[in-house]
């Protein structure tokens, strides 16, 4: 882990010993949830670790305990688990691919009666179901998490990759026509596979 990483409001981010486990943390004061800032700094603090060749999994924003103490007491009965992870999956990152889809025109489901509009919305609510681009983008991708994202804007394909296979992994979407549009993001901490 590399020395002096800004953490949450610029507090250092350090390393606590948990049996065979290390967590980053930092003395803040809790964040808000709506505090972007500070979303920010802690996925920046995430990315520095993992550029560092670090294998890391994030655990949800805002978690906050009083004293170390507690921390330790909280991660104790998960070090199995968790330590199984990391090691099944040192060595690999986690990339984003970002997509917009076409919206719905809201105005299409308004005649519908309250129980049809219910049904519209349930399927609306799932339109990523299905949606898969591992095949497409070859045998880097060890893994593949799909999810709308808010407000229904777009898709976030996250995919599990080899550390060493990222230019392999770029090289695969810029070769898919479709995909011309999509963003990549990464390489990240293990968000959606921890």
């Amino acid at each position: 882990v590399p020395p002096q990483i800004a953490g949450i409001r610029g507090a250092p981010v350090s390393v606590l010993a948990c049996d065979s486990l290390s967590a980053l943390v930092s003395e803040v004061d809790a964040p808000r949830s709506s505090d972007v800032d500070a979303l920010r700094a802690h996925d920046h603090a995430m990315q520095t670790v993992v550029r560092h060749g670090t294998t890391a999994a994030a655990v949800r924003f805002g978690q906050t305990f009083s004293e170390e103490a507690d921390l330790r007491r909280h991660l104790t009965g998960r070090i199995p688990e968790l330590a199984a992870t990391l090691e099944e999956l040192d060595g690999c990152v986690e990339m984003r691919l970002l997509m917009t889809i076409p919206r719905e025109d809201p105005a299409e489901g308004a005649s519908h009666s309250p129980g049809r509009a219910y049904l519209e919305s349930l399927r609306g609510s799932n339109r990523v179901f299905g949606l898969s681009l591992r095949a497409a983008l070859g045998p880097t991708i060890r893994a593949e998490r799909v999810e709308e994202l808010p407000g229904g804007s777009g898709v976030a394909f996250a995919h599990l990759i080899r550390r060493e296979e990222e230019q392999e992994y770029r090289a695969s979407v810029s070769g898919q026509p479709a995909l011309t549009e999509a963003t990549v993001v990464g390489p990240l901490a293990l968000y959606a596979f921890a």
